[in-house]
């Protein structure tokens, strides 16, 4: 299979990306702190800060599961801080 391009809609913003990236790509490719796994607990502090939440088509993705989603044409990825605190 060829690398095709597909439109997404990134946080509301439209882009043509590869038709081969996953959901942890995309969100590396922008500048989203990869979550740790269980054998790696540290992770950098980028631009984003260090929590968030990703959801696809209004779906709320387990970090465990980022790797496992493939973009689809179309698809609308939102990501969203994580606040804490009371």
């Amino acid at each position: 299979m060829s690398n095709l391009l597909i439109k997404i809609v990134f946080n509301g913003e439209l882009k043509s990306v590869s038709s081969k990236l996953t959901l942890l790509q995309i969100l590396e490719q922008e500048g989203y702190p990869i979550p740790p796994d269980s054998k790696d607990a540290e992770r950098d502090e980028t631009e984003h800060g260090k929590r968030y939440i990703a959801a696809v088509n209004q779906r709320i993705i387990s970090a465990d599961d980022y790797w496992q989603i493939q973009l689809q044409p179309n698809d609308t990825i939102d990501v969203l801080g994580v606040i804490t605190g009371g």
